[in-house]
């Protein structure tokens, strides 16, 4: 990915300063990339807490899509690349949000082995899910 996408990338956008951080810590090369933070309103509560991850992701690779349903948000776009993963039973989605296109999306997801959660989250439920990722 390093080769073929990041290094021929002038500027990459981050939903929070702590996912900037996550990517940061798995790819230092990238810290020499401009880096825009777009927030989705909860930034500065995400931090490394002592959030437990539920069981049932314990040993999923979990993706987390935050936003309405719709077309320019792509969540289209990530069921349809999850089907090349070679991780494909061990991917979790969690769709927060809702929209007129969940309905839709569920159909295409139809194929993953583990279901993508689609919920809308209280402010607190998404600040939980967000702190998933800073338990290893």
């Amino acid at each position: 990915w390093w080769n073929e996408v990041y290094k021929k990338t002038k500027a990459i956008h981050y939903p929070t300063s702590f996912a900037r951080d996550v990517f940061f810590s798995h790819n230092p090369k990238a810290r020499n990339i401009k880096a825009y933070i777009v927030s989705n309103g909860v930034e500065k509560e995400v931090k490394p807490m002592n959030v437990k991850k539920p069981n049932n992701f314990k040993d999923k690779i979990v993706i987390l899509c935050c936003g309405r349903f719709s077309p320019e948000k792509s969540q289209k776009t990530l069921i349809e690349a999850v089907k090349y993963s070679k991780y494909l039973d061990k991917i979790q989605i969690i769709f927060a949000g809702q929209g007129q296109r969940e309905k839709q999306y569920r159909q295409l997801s139809s194929f993953m082995p583990n279901q993508p959660l689609f919920k809308r989250f209280s402010h607190k439920e998404l600040i939980d899910v967000f702190n998933y990722y800073s338990i290893l």
